[in-house]
């Protein structure tokens, strides 16, 4: 065989091995957006159910009413400061002067809160709070302790409390 005879047969091998990938390419092609049109129809789907949802009719009202009022929802993430950091934002739409709030907090370490600044963040505002919230918990003890105890056992609900004085070891108590 002649070398051109031998490149002409190597092309035509790469033709047809082409060929058949193309075919097997073309049925993927085809199974994915079928898969994918299977998918969006299944969105849509979802999606139609949850905007005629109890929830999605109940939020639509809730928007209604309160844009009637000149008012909106503010959302929370809820990870764990999320009192807290509804009530600074409640507090710093009012201006009211944050700053006011640490000196209601008696500290056997002051210092701790140097860092904080004239421009009050949301994480310096929920550290004062919750030294704040734990602060008068401590104070006011006879008034929260039907919810510091398990009235089974009697034993104190160490969660509760370490959970509310979260880094706030400096505090009396």
């Amino acid at each position: 065989m002649s070398p051109e005879n031998m490149d002409n047969i190597c092309t035509q091998d790469k033709l047809v091995s082409t060929q058949k990938v193309s075919k097997a390419a073309r049925r993927r092609e085809k199974r994915a957006a079928l898969q994918h049109a299977q998918q969006t129809a299944a969105l849509m789907n979802i999606q139609t159910d949850r905007s005629n949802s109890l929830r999605s009719v109940e939020m639509k009202k809730l928007e209604k009413e309160l844009s009637a009022r000149h008012l909106c929802l503010f959302e929370v993430p809820s990870d764990g400061d999320c009192l807290y950091q509804s009530i600074g934002h409640q507090l710093k739409i009012r201006n009211y002067p944050l700053h006011t709030l640490i000196g209601k907090i008696e500290m056997s370490n002051p210092e701790i809160l140097n860092d904080i600044t004239t421009d009050l963040t949301m994480k310096q505002v929920v550290k004062i709070l919750r030294h704040l919230a734990s602060y008068h918990i401590r104070k006011n003890m006879d008034d929260f302790l039907p919810f510091l105890f398990n009235p089974d056992s009697g034993e104190p609900m160490s969660i509760v409390l370490s959970y509310t004085s979260a880094s706030t070891d400096f505090l009396h108590r």
